[in-house]
Protein backbone atom coordinates (compact mmCIF):
# COMPACT_ATOMS: atom_id res chain seq x y z
CA UNK A 1 0.00 0.00 0.00
CA UNK A 2 1.23 3.44 -0.94
CA UNK A 3 -0.46 5.59 1.69
CA UNK A 4 -1.05 9.29 1.41
CA UNK A 5 -0.22 11.64 4.26
CA UNK A 6 -1.85 10.92 7.64
CA UNK A 7 -2.70 13.83 9.92
CA UNK A 8 -1.32 12.08 13.03
CA UNK A 9 2.27 13.13 12.34
CA UNK A 10 3.77 9.74 11.58
CA UNK A 11 6.30 8.94 8.88
CA UNK A 12 7.69 11.70 6.69
CA UNK A 13 4.57 13.77 7.33
CA UNK A 14 5.80 14.56 10.82
CA UNK A 15 8.28 16.99 9.30
CA UNK A 16 5.61 19.07 7.52
CA UNK A 17 4.45 22.35 9.00
CA UNK A 18 0.81 23.35 9.36
CA UNK A 19 1.33 25.62 6.33
CA UNK A 20 2.59 22.66 4.27
CA UNK A 21 -0.43 20.58 5.31
CA UNK A 22 -2.82 23.43 4.45
CA UNK A 23 -1.12 23.85 1.06
CA UNK A 24 -1.57 20.16 0.30
CA UNK A 25 -5.25 20.35 1.28
CA UNK A 26 -5.89 23.36 -0.97
CA UNK A 27 -4.20 21.49 -3.82
CA UNK A 28 -6.64 18.59 -3.42
CA UNK A 29 -4.62 16.13 -1.35
CA UNK A 30 -5.58 16.60 2.32
CA UNK A 31 -4.13 14.34 5.02
CA UNK A 32 -6.03 11.21 6.06
CA UNK A 33 -7.62 11.14 9.49
CA UNK A 34 -6.49 8.31 11.72
CA UNK A 35 -9.91 6.63 11.37
CA UNK A 36 -9.98 6.97 7.58
CA UNK A 37 -6.43 5.63 7.35
CA UNK A 38 -7.35 2.52 9.34
CA UNK A 39 -10.50 1.98 7.25
CA UNK A 40 -8.51 2.27 4.03
CA UNK A 41 -5.86 -0.08 5.43
CA UNK A 42 -8.54 -2.70 6.18
CA UNK A 43 -10.05 -2.23 2.70
CA UNK A 44 -6.59 -2.62 1.15
CA UNK A 45 -6.09 -5.91 2.96
CA UNK A 46 -9.41 -7.24 1.59
CA UNK A 47 -8.57 -6.55 -2.06
CA UNK A 48 -6.80 -8.96 -4.37
CA UNK A 49 -5.03 -6.14 -6.20
CA UNK A 50 -1.22 -6.24 -6.07
CA UNK A 51 -1.02 -2.58 -5.01
CA UNK A 52 -3.40 0.06 -3.75
CA UNK A 53 -3.02 3.75 -2.97
CA UNK A 54 -5.08 4.69 0.08
CA UNK A 55 -5.30 8.46 -0.23
CA UNK A 56 -8.05 11.06 0.09
CA UNK A 57 -8.51 13.27 -2.99
CA UNK A 58 -10.62 16.42 -2.69
CA UNK A 59 -11.84 16.68 -6.29
CA UNK A 60 -13.40 20.13 -5.76
CA UNK A 61 -10.06 21.51 -4.54
CA UNK A 62 -8.28 19.66 -7.34
CA UNK A 63 -10.52 21.33 -9.95
CA UNK A 64 -9.99 24.77 -8.41
CA UNK A 65 -6.18 24.62 -8.59
CA UNK A 66 -4.57 27.51 -10.45
CA UNK A 67 -1.70 25.37 -11.69
CA UNK A 68 -1.72 22.25 -13.83
CA UNK A 69 -3.24 19.21 -12.14
CA UNK A 70 -0.59 16.47 -11.73
CA UNK A 71 -0.77 13.82 -14.45
CA UNK A 72 -1.73 11.00 -12.06
CA UNK A 73 -4.74 12.99 -10.81
CA UNK A 74 -6.01 14.51 -14.09
CA UNK A 75 -8.62 11.80 -14.62
CA UNK A 76 -10.22 12.75 -11.28
CA UNK A 77 -10.55 16.43 -12.21
CA UNK A 78 -10.54 16.84 -15.97
CA UNK A 79 -9.99 20.33 -17.31
CA UNK A 80 -13.11 22.01 -18.68
CA UNK A 81 -13.42 21.87 -22.45
CA UNK A 82 -12.83 25.13 -24.25
CA UNK A 83 -13.74 26.27 -27.70
CA UNK A 84 -10.79 25.98 -30.07
CA UNK A 85 -10.85 29.67 -30.99
CA UNK A 86 -11.18 30.93 -27.41
CA UNK A 87 -8.13 32.51 -25.87
CA UNK A 88 -8.04 32.68 -22.10
CA UNK A 89 -6.63 35.90 -20.72
CA UNK A 90 -5.48 35.51 -17.10
CA UNK A 91 -7.61 37.65 -14.80
CA UNK A 92 -4.63 39.37 -13.13
CA UNK A 93 -2.78 40.26 -16.33
CA UNK A 94 -4.92 43.22 -17.32
CA UNK A 95 -4.97 44.56 -13.78
CA UNK A 96 -1.17 44.47 -13.48
CA UNK A 97 -0.77 46.21 -16.83
CA UNK A 98 -3.19 48.95 -15.76
CA UNK A 99 -1.30 49.40 -12.48
CA UNK A 100 2.07 49.79 -14.22
CA UNK A 101 1.04 52.06 -17.09
CA UNK A 102 2.12 55.64 -16.50
CA UNK A 103 4.46 54.81 -13.62
CA UNK A 104 8.14 55.70 -13.59
CA UNK A 105 10.70 52.90 -13.65
CA UNK A 106 11.22 53.22 -9.89
CA UNK A 107 7.49 53.16 -9.21
CA UNK A 108 7.10 50.07 -11.40
CA UNK A 109 9.87 48.29 -9.52
CA UNK A 110 8.20 49.10 -6.19
CA UNK A 111 4.79 47.97 -7.46
CA UNK A 112 6.15 44.65 -8.73
CA UNK A 113 8.14 44.15 -5.50
CA UNK A 114 4.98 44.66 -3.44
CA UNK A 115 3.07 42.25 -5.67
CA UNK A 116 5.75 39.57 -5.24
CA UNK A 117 6.00 40.19 -1.48
CA UNK A 118 2.23 39.84 -1.21
CA UNK A 119 2.25 36.53 -3.06
CA UNK A 120 5.20 35.28 -0.96
CA UNK A 121 3.35 36.23 2.23
CA UNK A 122 0.25 34.38 1.03
CA UNK A 123 2.13 31.23 0.08
CA UNK A 124 3.99 31.16 3.40
CA UNK A 125 0.83 31.85 5.41
CA UNK A 126 1.78 35.29 6.70
CA UNK A 127 -0.98 37.80 7.39
CA UNK A 128 1.10 40.76 6.17
CA UNK A 129 3.74 41.57 3.55
CA UNK A 130 5.75 43.14 6.36
CA UNK A 131 6.82 39.61 7.37
CA UNK A 132 8.56 39.27 4.01
CA UNK A 133 11.81 41.20 3.91
CA UNK A 134 12.65 42.01 0.28
CA UNK A 135 16.36 41.27 0.77
CA UNK A 136 15.96 37.98 2.70
CA UNK A 137 16.86 34.77 0.81
CA UNK A 138 13.97 32.41 0.04
CA UNK A 139 15.35 29.64 2.26
CA UNK A 140 15.56 32.05 5.17
CA UNK A 141 11.92 33.02 4.61
CA UNK A 142 10.92 29.35 4.92
CA UNK A 143 10.65 28.28 1.29
CA UNK A 144 10.96 24.68 0.24
CA UNK A 145 10.40 23.18 -3.20
CA UNK A 146 6.61 22.92 -2.73
CA UNK A 147 6.32 26.55 -1.64
CA UNK A 148 8.54 27.68 -4.52
CA UNK A 149 6.36 25.83 -7.01
CA UNK A 150 3.21 27.34 -5.52
CA UNK A 151 4.77 30.83 -5.66
CA UNK A 152 5.70 30.31 -9.31
CA UNK A 153 2.15 29.26 -10.12
CA UNK A 154 0.64 32.19 -8.24
CA UNK A 155 2.96 34.69 -9.96
CA UNK A 156 2.10 33.18 -13.34
CA UNK A 157 -1.59 33.58 -12.52
CA UNK A 158 -1.41 37.22 -11.36
CA UNK A 159 0.98 38.39 -14.07
CA UNK A 160 -0.35 36.42 -17.00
Amino acid sequence: MAFGLWEVGAGLGQYLSDIDRARMATQGVPPLSYEAGLELFAAGLRTDRPSVVPVHIDTAALRSRTDEVPALLRGLAPAPRRAAAAVEIPAGAGELERRLVGLTVGERLRAVLELVRGEVAGVLGHSSVEAVGPERPFRELGFDSLAATELRNQLNRVTG
